[in-house]
Formats: C-alpha cells, structure tokens, sequence
C-alpha cells in the first residue's frame, strides 16, 4: 500500500508520524510533496520519508492519497493531478472548507474521495475528526482509512452526511468534542474522588 500526501504540514506530518510509529507502512511507502524545496528537505530530515515539490509524482502513485494542501491552493492543485489520478485510488481531503460536492467537482464525478475534517486537538491525539466518504468508497476503504487516522492517537470521529452546510458541521463537530472533554474530564475526576481529593475550584466558597 502506498500512501501519497500533497502538502505536508502540521496536520499531515501528525499523521505520518503516527503511521510510522505504529508500523502501519514503511517509511519507502510514503510520499509526500510541499512548495519548496526547504520544505522538502525539512520532511525528509524529520520524517525520513520521501518528499518533493512534484504534485504529479505522488498523485500517479499513491493508492491512498491525502491532499493537505491550503484552502487557497486547492483548486490550482486540483486542476494539475486531476488527469493523472489513478482509477481505484482512495483520495482523502483533510483541507478545510471544502466540501464533498466541491472535491467531485474538481477532481471527477467517478472518484473515490472521503472528505475529513480534523479539529486541533487531534495535532497530539486528542482531537476529533468528522468523515464523510462517498457512495463509491467501500467499507473496506472507509475500514482502512479510519486505521491510517487513529495511528496518530486516539480520537472519536463522527460519519457526517454528504450534504451537510459547513456550518453544521463545524457545530457538529463542537458538539461532539464537548462530549468528549466531558468524558476525559469525568474520567480524569473519578481516581481523585477515589482518593479524597478534589480540585481546588471545589473548595471555593459561593
């Protein structure tokens, strides 16, 4: 399985690193590409993985590809690989403000695309990411996909609808990491309930 990454920042480099670290793919089996050539070196020096400015290199090989580009960049990305993209390839977008329905509309109706979106907690592993695939990807794909995401840490993700409003699914998204920051900060609390302590905003007056 190769695994492709157009941009190759904060976000993607978390990813790689938990892919890594978890032996989930050898590190001859990532790609990744950036805009420069200082960018480059950096990922190469830092990952250990192979890493260029060439967009069309990675896309032809990738079979899982991510595209971690700026939202500012994507429609020009998108317009240089859209012809070279494989036919089974599994396209995964972690570019934020794009949508399914725009991401079909650049790359192809036929491709195979999962849509996520990452919130920053996930930069450590504690974060929650929203997927939405399309009706062409299987199971197994969406299977695979959720692997490659939880190497980099545990995370809750939730499966969103393909026609949702951006801005149903960043509420969305809050709602389910309140819950879960409920549920951390519950579990955090129960050993010091165990042990007779309480936090100190417990002891203030009212």
């Amino acid at each position: 399985m190769k695994l492709g990454f157009i941009g190759c920042g904060n976000m993607a480099s978390a990813i790689i690193g938990g892919i890594l670290e978890n032996n989930m793919v050898k590190k001859e089996d990532i790609l990744a590409s950036v805009k420069s050539e200082s960018s480059a070196k950096r990922v190469q020096e830092t990952l250990g993985i192979s890493c260029s400015t060439d967009n069309l290199a990675v896309a032809k090989q990738a079979d899982y590809l991510f595209l971690a580009v700026k939202p500012q960049f994507c429609a020009q990305v998108a317009a240089q690989i859209k012809d070279v993209l494989p036919k089974n390839q599994v396209i995964i977008s972690i570019i934020a403000g794009k949508n399914l329905s725009w991401l079909k509309e650049q790359l192809g109706k036929e491709k195979k695309i999962i849509r996520t979106m990452p919130n920053t907690p996930a930069l450590v592993g504690e974060g929650i990411t929203g997927v939405c695939p399309d009706s062409l990807v299987s199971q197994d794909e969406i299977q695979q996909v959720l692997a490659l995401l939880r190497s980099c840490g545990p995370f809750s993700y939730t499966n969103l609808r393909a026609h949702e409003t951006g801005r149903n699914l960043v509420c969305r998204l809050l709602l389910e990491n309140n819950n879960l920051q409920t549920k951390r900060q519950t579990r955090h609390a129960e050993p010091q309930k165990q042990n007779g302590t309480v936090p100190r905003h417990a002891n203030r007056s009212t």
